[in-house]
């Protein structure tokens, strides 16, 4: 059986600590039948809001049995968005948690890029509130690049590369991120773009961290990419892109080479010792401990040498596809 509507009284109770906090509920905008109430934007610097100053709407969802969801919309006049969500018992103190969380930690604006950043509020038992980011999306010379951060632990970030205009999947190189080293995972072609995988590791303070500082370096990287010719990539980061070429490689080249170890023992020894078969014994379990260090599942592969990009932009698709 669905819970009843909102009634006037109900309403009157839970817009109350938004009122202390100078917020009026929007009664054209909320969904009383939904038990969901939406909020007006506050008013903000100027009449109206300018690149840097994002309009916020609130909401607020009755889930049943005492628990609600409050969600904050950050909107710039750039069209830049990202949200913020806590879930409790007490409307106050999920307001307060909110309310809490600065603007600018949502946006950052760089040479030729901005990110922006979603997060969740937690609160465990009658501690202190804990931000934790959920998404953060890099917008970048008509490039975004999405991270999805779960709130598992020791689940890496997924990454989506897609054209911000919807023009089809981009030509890039698949080590475009891989060079940044070990925690990232080389591009995936799909359909409408690119996939990767970013390492994370320890507490959700810890990952957002990592995350947050991930996105700026990911973000300042694609900018500096973006805005030079393609055999500029291959130039600055030739070292970097060999060493992925053997990252990527370790699965196979450790399989050959324990064959080619046996193999040359045959010959060395007539009879192998058991002080030699004891640590071969054991290579298959050290080749599965180092495919946890990898962002992806290991691959038998012969990864391809990186060559140099050609084409006079990054844009130039048809040049690009050959040399990826």
């Amino acid at each position: 059986m669905s819970a009843p509507p909102l009634s006037h009284h109900d309403i009157v109770a839970l817009v109350e600590p938004f009122a202390r906090r100078g917020r009026h509920v929007d009664l054209a905008a909320s969904q009383r039948h939904e038990r969901r109430l939406v909020f007006k934007p506050r008013a903000l610097q100027g009449d109206e809001p300018h690149a840097g100053v994002p309009c916020d709407r609130l909401q607020l969802e009755d889930l049943g049995r005492g628990s609600y969801r409050m969600s904050r919309t950050l909107e710039r006049a750039d069209g830049l968005r990202a949200t913020l969500q806590a879930q409790g018992g007490d409307v106050a103190v999920l307001l307060a948690d909110v309310d809490a969380v600065p603007f600018e930690r949502h946006f950052v604006d760089g040479p030729g890029f901005t990110i922006a950043r979603s997060y969740v509020v937690e609160r465990a038992g009658a501690g202190a509130p804990e931000v934790r980011l959920t998404q953060g999306r890099v917008h970048v010379d008509g490039v975004v690049l999405t991270l999805d951060v779960a709130a598992v632990r020791r689940m890496a970030g997924d990454i989506a590369l897609e054209p911000a205009a919807g023009d089809g999947r981009p030509a890039l190189p698949e080590d475009l991120l891989a060079v940044l080293g070990w925690n990232w995972a080389r591009l995936v072609a799909v359909r409408q773009g690119w996939t990767s995988k970013l390492r994370l590791r320890g507490s959700a303070h810890e990952r957002t961290a990592q995350a947050e500082a991930a996105l700026d370096v990911a973000a300042v990287h694609l900018a500096r990419t973006f805005a030079e010719p393609p055999a500029r990539f291959h130039e600055r980061l030739k070292a970097a892109r060999v060493g992925v070429f053997f990252r990527r490689g370790i699965p196979t080249f450790t399989a050959v080479g324990l064959f080619g170890a046996v193999g040359l023992l045959s010959l060395l020894f007539d009879e192998i010792p058991m002080t030699v078969w004891v640590p071969l014994y054991h290579v298959p379990t050290v080749i599965v401990a180092v495919s946890f260090l990898l962002q992806e599942l290991p691959r038998f592969e012969i990864p391809p040498w990186p060559r140099p990009l050609r084409g006079a932009s990054w844009h130039d698709a048809a040049a690009l596809a050959k040399t990826r």
